[in-house]
Protein backbone atom coordinates (compact mmCIF):
# COMPACT_ATOMS: atom_id res chain seq x y z
CA UNK A 1 0.00 0.00 0.00
CA UNK A 2 2.98 2.36 -0.14
CA UNK A 3 2.23 5.46 -2.10
CA UNK A 4 -1.48 4.74 -2.03
CA UNK A 5 -4.07 6.77 -0.19
CA UNK A 6 -6.61 4.41 1.38
CA UNK A 7 -9.11 7.29 1.40
CA UNK A 8 -8.80 7.72 -2.37
CA UNK A 9 -12.03 6.60 -4.09
CA UNK A 10 -9.94 5.11 -6.90
CA UNK A 11 -8.71 2.55 -4.34
CA UNK A 12 -12.29 1.40 -3.67
CA UNK A 13 -13.27 -1.80 -5.49
CA UNK A 14 -16.70 -3.37 -5.08
CA UNK A 15 -17.59 -6.86 -6.28
CA UNK A 16 -21.27 -7.59 -6.91
CA UNK A 17 -23.65 -9.69 -8.97
CA UNK A 18 -25.85 -6.54 -9.20
CA UNK A 19 -29.01 -8.45 -8.29
CA UNK A 20 -32.02 -6.41 -7.25
CA UNK A 21 -31.85 -5.18 -3.67
CA UNK A 22 -28.76 -4.92 -1.51
CA UNK A 23 -26.38 -6.04 -4.29
CA UNK A 24 -27.45 -3.19 -6.57
CA UNK A 25 -27.56 -0.66 -3.72
CA UNK A 26 -23.99 -1.61 -2.83
CA UNK A 27 -22.83 -1.48 -6.47
CA UNK A 28 -24.45 1.92 -6.98
CA UNK A 29 -22.76 3.27 -3.84
CA UNK A 30 -19.38 2.08 -5.09
CA UNK A 31 -19.89 3.75 -8.47
CA UNK A 32 -21.26 6.95 -6.88
CA UNK A 33 -18.20 7.14 -4.60
CA UNK A 34 -15.89 6.97 -7.63
CA UNK A 35 -14.79 3.41 -7.00
CA UNK A 36 -14.40 0.57 -9.44
CA UNK A 37 -17.12 -2.01 -9.86
CA UNK A 38 -16.38 -5.64 -10.64
CA UNK A 39 -19.45 -7.64 -11.64
CA UNK A 40 -19.64 -11.41 -11.30
CA UNK A 41 -22.65 -12.89 -13.08
CA UNK A 42 -23.72 -16.37 -12.00
CA UNK A 43 -24.53 -17.56 -15.53
CA UNK A 44 -24.38 -16.56 -19.17
CA UNK A 45 -28.14 -16.07 -19.37
CA UNK A 46 -28.55 -14.43 -15.96
CA UNK A 47 -30.04 -11.21 -17.33
CA UNK A 48 -32.58 -12.98 -19.49
CA UNK A 49 -33.61 -15.51 -16.83
CA UNK A 50 -33.38 -13.58 -13.57
CA UNK A 51 -33.52 -9.81 -14.10
CA UNK A 52 -37.10 -8.60 -13.81
CA UNK A 53 -38.37 -5.68 -15.93
CA UNK A 54 -38.48 -3.31 -12.94
CA UNK A 55 -34.74 -3.88 -12.33
CA UNK A 56 -33.51 -4.11 -15.94
CA UNK A 57 -32.63 -0.43 -16.35
CA UNK A 58 -30.52 -0.28 -13.19
CA UNK A 59 -28.93 -3.67 -13.97
CA UNK A 60 -27.96 -2.53 -17.48
CA UNK A 61 -26.63 0.79 -16.21
CA UNK A 62 -24.46 -0.84 -13.55
CA UNK A 63 -23.27 -3.48 -16.01
CA UNK A 64 -22.24 -0.77 -18.47
CA UNK A 65 -20.33 1.09 -15.74
CA UNK A 66 -18.45 -1.97 -14.48
CA UNK A 67 -14.69 -2.05 -14.95
CA UNK A 68 -14.72 -5.83 -15.09
CA UNK A 69 -17.46 -8.35 -15.85
CA UNK A 70 -16.92 -12.04 -15.18
CA UNK A 71 -19.33 -14.90 -15.74
CA UNK A 72 -19.16 -18.17 -13.83
CA UNK A 73 -19.05 -21.45 -15.71
CA UNK A 74 -22.81 -21.94 -15.68
CA UNK A 75 -24.64 -21.43 -18.98
CA UNK A 76 -28.10 -21.50 -17.43
CA UNK A 77 -29.33 -19.51 -14.43
CA UNK A 78 -31.57 -22.44 -13.46
CA UNK A 79 -28.47 -24.57 -12.83
CA UNK A 80 -27.16 -21.84 -10.54
CA UNK A 81 -30.33 -22.09 -8.43
CA UNK A 82 -30.05 -25.87 -8.17
CA UNK A 83 -26.36 -25.66 -7.24
CA UNK A 84 -27.08 -23.07 -4.60
CA UNK A 85 -29.86 -25.22 -3.16
CA UNK A 86 -27.47 -28.19 -2.89
CA UNK A 87 -28.89 -30.21 -5.76
CA UNK A 88 -25.81 -29.93 -7.98
CA UNK A 89 -22.13 -30.01 -7.10
CA UNK A 90 -20.52 -26.61 -7.47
Amino acid sequence: MRGRDPGDPAELVGVSCIARGAESVFAQAVVDAGGRLEVVLPSHNYRERKVKPDHAEQFDDLLSRADTVRVTGFDDAGRVDRARDGNLPV
